[in-house]
């Protein structure tokens, strides 16, 4: 919906607010747009056929959004009954409305560009048939709520990811233990080597000290 709106906006201020979008639809020679004539019938002799244009971004990204709607209508489903899997087998109302709309603001795009004979853009009415057509159906069904918090992810990735995040969470909390461990052996290790170091030298200490004591002890013995 934040996209749709986004679009709908942009697409009005290049085709009305600037000449930019029509003269690269014109000029631009390649596969981005759909080209279909004005008049089917009663063209008068001698008049070459004039054509329109409907941009392939005209039909893709609604297309999309009608193929989310289809997408929310199995995940109601889906709640509603877990033994449901693939299944296509389930009411489908947002898939229904916004598909209906779609045609009927596409219908209206090209009624007003053959009428009024100027570039018209398509979002300015797919958008709005497509996100009041979902909230209409969501407002009627009380799953206006459902309608806002739905993402498109499936739940099985979503559980896979948490159990990745999960085990990284795990795992890091194992590197760090592994490491308070490494340091309180090397500390250990370090104040046993340093006990050690200070025994023997408090031994070479008491070696160098004994002849003087004996010879000390030896000359009040002989007095």
């Amino acid at each position: 919906m934040i996209l749709l709106s986004g679009l709908f906006f942009y697409d009005v201020f290049w085709v009305f607010g600037t000449e930019v979008m029509v003269s690269v639809a014109k000029n631009f020679d390649a596969p981005v747009k759909v080209i279909f004539p004005r008049l089917f019938f009663g063209l008068p002799a001698g008049e070459s056929y004039q054509f329109a244009m409907l941009g392939l971004g005209d039909i893709v990204i609604p297309g999309v959004f009608v193929a989310l709607c289809l997408r929310f209508d199995q995940h109601l489903a889906g709640t509603k009954n877990p033994s449901l899997g693939r299944s296509t087998r389930f009411s489908k109302p947002y898939f229904t409305a916004c598909f209906i709309a779609y045609m009927l603001g596409l219908g209206t795009t090209i009624y007003v560009m053959h009428t009024f004979k100027a570039a018209q853009p398509a979002l300015l009415y797919l958008s709005p048939a497509c996100i009041l057509s979902v909230l209409f159906v969501g407002l009627i069904r009380g799953e206006i709520k459902e309608v806002f918090a739905y993402t498109s992810e499936d739940p099985e990735n979503k559980d896979k990811k948490d159990k990745n995040e999960d085990g990284k969470d795990k795992s890091k909390g194992n590197t760090k233990k592994e490491e308070i461990a490494k340091v309180a052996t090397l500390v250990k290790e370090g104040t046993v080597e340093q006990a050690a170091e200070s025994s023997d030298s408090d031994a070479e200490g008491a070696k160098t000290t004994s002849p003087k004591l004996r010879k000390r002890k030896g000359g009040k013995s002989k007095k």
